[in-house]
């Protein structure tokens, strides 16, 4: 729904709602929200993946991602988090599709923005995240 970095704060609830909207008229499976965290610290690394715990499915595949980041070893993996209800996320928690979120990595942190900016590393990434969609799926058409 963005073609371009601009402050999130200045597109926030358009931005959102496009999202959901989206998701609300395709009705996935799974839907799967990538993003890049900041943090005003430079420590802070890793990819942390966020689901809404009403959402079975979503919180399978939030588990499988971060495993399959967790064995990959490009990023360490920072775990499966439920959202909270005193700080929900909007893509997550107000969409009636299964969703995930999935922050990649720090561009605060020297080491993953490192990563971040190499395309293979990018690509990685990106492969990693769909091991961990793919399983969860395997696995979800097995127990159906």
């Amino acid at each position: 729904t963005r073609t371009e970095d601009t402050d999130f704060a200045e597109i926030e609830d358009y931005d959102l709602i496009e999202r959901v909207k989206i998701g609300e008229q395709i009705k996935p499976k799974l839907f799967v929200s990538i993003h890049v965290n900041f943090s005003e610290y430079e420590d802070p690394t890793g990819c942390e993946t966020f689901y809404n715990s009403e959402k079975q499915f979503a919180a399978k595949a939030a588990q499988s991602i971060a495993s399959s980041m967790d064995v990959s070893g490009i990023l360490p993996s920072r775990g499966a988090s439920e959202t909270k209800p005193y700080s929900p996320i909007y893509i997550v928690d107000y969409n009636s599709c299964e969703s995930v979120l999935i922050e990649t990595a720090f561009l605060s942190n020297p080491n993953d923005r490192q990563i971040l900016c190499t395309p293979f590393k990018r690509v990685e990434i990106a492969n990693v995240i769909a091991q961990g969609i793919h399983e969860s799926l395997n696995t979800a058409s097995k127990t159906e």
